[in-house]
């Protein structure tokens, strides 16, 4: 390859589906499905990355609030905080959805199933 010539790369991103059907943690996962805050946060950050004073806005939540539910999210890795860097070297968390696909399925063999399906990378040993 010569100098003027550029290989190019590019991270193929995967799909992971995790399935949960233990009870706690699906009592857990469901529990935030049916809050109507983290809905609407989940519902808000869909599409782009929002920090906590634009979701509270958007959501029409008190900046708390927000907070705590952005907590939930993260810890049951729904949401993920990203940094924003801005001008003078200042920053800002933001959070988007990590989760692609949440799917509920009832069956007579296996029960009640949650999968969640995260579009990862190589770099993300996370989900």
């Amino acid at each position: 390859m010569t100098g003027s010539e550029r290989a190019a790369v590019s991270i193929v991103p995967r799909r992971r589906t995790t399935r949960f059907d233990d009870e706690e943690t699906l009592e857990d996962l469901l529990s935030l499905l049916n809050d109507r805050d983290c809905r609407a946060i989940i519902e808000e950050t869909s599409q782009t990355a929002l920090s906590a004073q634009e979701i509270a806005e958007r959501c029409e939540i008190p900046q708390s609030t927000t907070y705590r539910k952005i907590k939930l999210l993260e810890d049951h890795k729904i949401l993920e905080e990203r940094t924003r860097l801005k001008r003078l070297g200042q920053y800002l968390n933001e959070y988007r959805l990590r989760v692609e696909e949440f799917k509920l399925t009832v069956t007579p063999q296996q029960g009640i199933e949650l999968s969640l399906t995260w579009e990862t990378d190589e770099r993300d040993p996370t989900v």
